[in-house]
């Protein structure tokens, strides 16, 4: 179980060596390659990304520049920090730079190596979270009352290497300060898509009493459902309704495909669970970007695919991808299931809503800047080997780079042992963990998400945060 958040009043902050500074150098020394080579793809893992609130500033001087004259990044002498500038290299992790769209606004990343779904992955996850939580309870006893123009260098010199240049760079703290926003990046066997999509969705009414208390944490914790709060939900935002949805209509489909199917394709459809599981991405990305999106066109997706959708679509079996490219077979499917998600006519722009609209005027020309792309556009290329909603194939050149991290990965993919055989297994984001939390949670959230991964993968029923009686694999 998680440990209830504790009330953390920051202190004020005298430089100390730690007790355990000899024992983290030690441990960092011993690890010669924190990351995995460029390209490759980690076998069966789990990989964490927090965001804190604090922001980068180069030195003292660019620091004051901003306070006191407000100066915009853009617009300052200084040099400005990239996207995934590596500030600090640690034990199993890196303290990088993200840039917030609206104002290319920097903060703190911290991303972890990717861990092994396996007891020596475990152990080298709970030491590195380990690290974390001091190197955290380090930062909130420095941030004082404003968190204002913290010594970077002195806060994390005992917590990895940091470049020459990077030792002068300021801090300004955002409070809370003790908070991270997660997003977790795993491989997970397509098939068992469907068990997620169950788990995270808002319970149906004849769901087994057992079953709702079991994968309340998950929903809590991973989509921010409340059950307790029913009456407030506002259907059309609730994600946990959405997934109730998707649920739905995927359940119908399955019937359709043996009863109605051959009335309006060449035959029965083929249905197998990893078909449901890609029925169940595409699903959710078309309910889900059917909405006025008040961020950039990822921000609507609960679990984001890095395989572009082609390569999801190879999963499928020979007889499937025979069927299915068979006349018009895809075609007539997809537009039945955009009709049972009641997003509108296939023919409708993808983003039917828009994007951009909490960042103001400035992006205000953006908004429908994605209409050319069509969900059948999009939908009707899949089996041809084409994603249109990725970088490589979007169809506006100038707007290809919104998509950078759709599909990235192509059709680089995790190997997991799934029921005792090797498979292909996409990797998923979750990113819009609906909880954000006190660094003294960060270790048991890791702990439960590496379970219920590594569960699902195996086929063990393992809800998120039954980690007891399966943590030691």
């Amino acid at each position: 179980m998680f440990q209830k958040p504790l009330i953390y009043k920051p202190l004020s902050y005298r430089r100390k060596k730690s007790s355990g500074t000899a024992d983290i150098k030690q441990a960092m020394a011993a690890q010669r390659k924190v990351f995995p080579p460029k390209g490759k793809v980690i076998q069966c893992a789990v990989g964490f990304e927090i965001e804190i609130r604090f922001t980068p500033f180069r030195n003292m001087e660019h620091f004051n520049e901003y306070v006191k004259s407000f100066i915009p990044f853009r617009d300052s002498k200084f040099e400005r920090f990239k996207k995934n500038d590596v500030l600090l290299k640690g034990l199993d992790f890196e303290l990088r730079v993200d840039l917030s769209m609206e104002d290319m606004m920097p903060y703190l990343e911290i991303v972890t190596a990717p861990f092994e779904e396996s007891a020596a992955g475990l152990k080298k996850m709970n030491a590195a979270f380990e690290v974390l939580h001091m190197m955290m309870r380090d930062l909130t006893r420095a941030d004082g009352d404003e968190a204002s123009a913290l010594d970077f260098y002195q806060i994390f010199g005992n917590y990895g290497e940091i470049k020459g240049k990077d030792r002068t760079i300021r801090l300004l703290g955002h409070p809370p300060f003790y908070e991270g926003v997660f997003q977790v990046t795993a491989g997970i066997g397509l098939e068992r898509i469907p068990i997620v999509f169950r788990d995270l969705a808002w319970p149906d009414d004849d769901e087994d009493p057992d079953l709702v208390r079991r994968r309340e944490m998950g929903r809590r914790w991973l989509i921010g459902w409340k059950r307790e709060k029913a009456d407030e939900y506002d259907p059309d935002l609730s994600r946990a309704r959405k997934f109730q949805k998707i649920n739905e209509v995927i359940r119908g489909l399955r019937v359709f495909s043996t009863e109605g199917s051959s009335r309006i394709m060449s035959g029965p459809v083929p249905w197998s669970p990893s078909l449901e599981g890609l029925l169940s991405m595409i699903a959710q990305y078309l309910l889900l970007t059917h909405t006025r999106l008040r961020r950039y066109p990822k921000s609507f997706a609960v679990l984001l695919s890095r395989n572009d959708f082609a390569s999801l679509f190879q999963l499928l079996s020979a007889e499937q991808k025979a069927f299915f490219n068979a006349g018009q077979n895809w075609s007539h499917f997809m537009k039945i299931l955009s009709s049972r998600l009641e997003v509108g006519d296939a023919e409708e722009p993808l983003f039917s809503g828009g994007v951009f609209h909490g960042f103001g005027g400035e992006f205000k020309e953006l908004r429908h800047a994605f209409a050319p792309l069509s969900r059948m556009d999009w939908l009707v290329q899949i089996p041809k080997g084409k994603d249109l909603l990725t970088e490589k194939f979007f169809p506006v050149r100038e707007h290809k780079h919104f998509f950078k991290s759709f599909g990235e990965f192509g059709g680089k993919m995790d190997s997991v042992d799934i029921a005792g055989l090797k498979m292909n297994a996409p990797i998923f984001e979750f990113r819009m963990i609906g909880f954000r939390l006190h660094f003294w949670q960060w270790k048991n959230f890791a702990q439960a998400a590496h379970s219920w991964i590594s569960a699902l993968n195996s086929g063990k029923d393992v809800k998120f945060g039954e980690t007891e009686g399966f943590m030691g694999f």
